[in-house]
């Protein structure tokens, strides 16, 4: 997916690996499909496809009462990963066009806030791997680049503006927001309220208390297993087309709303089941016996139902 930025591009593939590019300078950053990342040279970084000049920088941070806050710039990633630890090991790898460029590279922890600076915007970047508390409260945002949070269990509220968001079998209560920029949600089971402005929204899980909204952008769910543990997902597209895969036999309530003049694609086992309601005004898809702890709707959108990935669609 690709969108006209106004200095850089990203563009995030299926699996995860983002590109940036703009001003006669193409930047590529490519890391571990699926993760995690560990180590610098993890990330692969080039400048108009030569290897960049790299070295890393390690800062630690004691744990205190507030979130620790982590603010980074178009120029940096931000990778955070859950661990055992006590206070927080921070791992800056620096990237740059030139080994002179590499130099002018500094990056610091001071007052509650990040700061990296170097010189030209487009010769050079940093890429933030983050080990922190398990329970720690976070602070997040990034600018052009991705941001991805994995195991933690703590309060996160994260902000992306033209660049990718995504966790993984988070625990904890998340707030989180992207501009022009994709959401992705995988085993995440706490409290999640999660919004994507101009940028699609993909979840895949079996349980959590999550509420989504996409404004021009479409939103993605798989379920998984053959019950919803938890409060249940609300997911909103406006705007934005809605696709859903469903076991045959998933046993949770799970119902879909569309706009009376959506297009349907009904293409899972379940849509044999499946109680359907057709007027002018709106269309709905329920399945199960019990009371709808899945929601799904979309105003102005299609939307495609299949079953969820095991081989058999």
């Amino acid at each position: 997916m690709r969108r006209a930025l106004p200095v850089w591009t990203i563009a995030l593939a299926m699996a995860g690996t983002p590109v940036f590019a703009g001003g006669g300078r193409n930047v590529s950053v490519t890391t571990n499909r699926g993760g995690p990342i560990d180590r610098c040279d993890q990330i692969r970084v080039t400048f108009d496809d030569e290897e960049a000049a790299r070295s890393e920088q390690e800062l630690t941070l004691p744990r205190s009462r507030d979130p620790l806050r982590l603010h980074v710039g178009e120029n940096s990633g931000l990778w955070v990963q859950a661990s055992d630890r006590r206070d927080f090991s921070i791992r800056a790898c620096k990237a740059a066009s030139s080994p002179e460029y590499l130099d002018r590279i500094s990056v610091s922890f001071a007052d509650g806030r990040f700061a990296a600076s170097g010189p030209d915007k487009r010769e050079w970047m940093v890429y933030l791997l983050v080990n922190a508390p398990r329970d720690a409260a976070l602070d997040l945002e990034a600018s052009s680049g991705p941001l991805s949070v994995r195991g933690t269990s703590g309060s996160v509220e994260a902000r992306t503006i033209n660049g990718p968001l995504s966790f993984h079998e988070t625990s904890g209560t998340i707030r989180a927001r992207a501009e022009n920029g994709p959401i992705s949600l995988k085993g995440c089971s706490g409290d999640v309220q999660a919004e994507a402005v101009n940028g699609p929204i993909s979840v895949s899980g079996s349980g959590g208390d999550l509420r989504l909204t996409t404004r021009n952008g479409p939103i993605s769910v798989e379920l998984v297993g053959n019950r919803w543990e938890g409060a249940g997902l609300v997911a909103k597209a406006v705007n934005g087309p809605l696709s859903l895969q469903i076991p045959e036999d998933y046993r949770s309530g799970t119902v879909v709303e569309m706009s009376g003049s959506s297009p349907v694609s009904c293409r899972a086992r379940a849509c044999a089941q499946g109680r359907k309601t057709w007027d002018e005004d709106s269309r709905r898809i329920e399945f199960g016996d019990s009371t709808p702890v899945v929601r799904l709707s979309t105003i102005n959108g299609p939307v495609s139902i299949k079953e969820t990935r095991d081989g058999r669609d």
